[in-house]
């Protein structure tokens, strides 16, 4: 191994630390735990205390349960996760893409989040543009899903 590459080794993992000590990272699914905390610091959302907490992630202060899903990769077209509409457990999906993200509708070096409300009406809705697989129990959310959230967020500004 390269001295530059045990050098940005170490510094991954002292930012690791770092984040730890600041309780942004709780466990070893690092993106997963920043999405979360974005959400929790930006929406106003309590986490979780267990972190196997089985089917939401945390909750609004008027107690509807969300899930948080992210998207940080320059690589990828879908947002794909296990769903089963008949046992769900979440109200609002929260989708946070990465700076980085090639799912993103503006490439800056932001974070973007959207906010799917009452969750299960997006997945029934036969134009919303969300895929569900009955067999496999999993739903994909592509860029266009994302593009209607944004235009039906835009349009209640309105």
């Amino acid at each position: 191994m390269k001295d530059n590459e045990k050098e940005a080794i170490q510094c991954f993992f002292n930012a690791v630390e770092k984040l730890k000590e600041c309780k942004i990272i709780r466990s070893e699914t690092y993106l997963g735990n920043i999405a979360e905390f974005i959400v929790k610091d930006t929406n106003g959302v309590d986490l979780a205390l267990s972190l196997r907490q089985e089917g939401y992630d945390g909750i609004y202060k008027t107690n509807k349960k969300v899930q948080v899903k992210s998207h940080f990769g320059k690589y990828g077209t879908n947002i794909l996760f296990k769903y089963d509409k008949n046992e769900v457990n979440f109200d609002d999906l929260i989708v946070i893409l990465g700076p980085h993200s090639n799912l993103k509708l503006i490439q800056n070096h932001e974070f973007e989040t959207y906010i799917f409300e009452d969750f299960k009406k997006w997945v029934s809705c036969g134009d919303s543009g969300i895929n569900y697989n009955k067999k496999n129990k999993t739903v994909s959310l592509a860029k266009k899903v994302l593009k209607k959230n944004r235009e039906i967020t835009e349009s209640r500004k309105d």
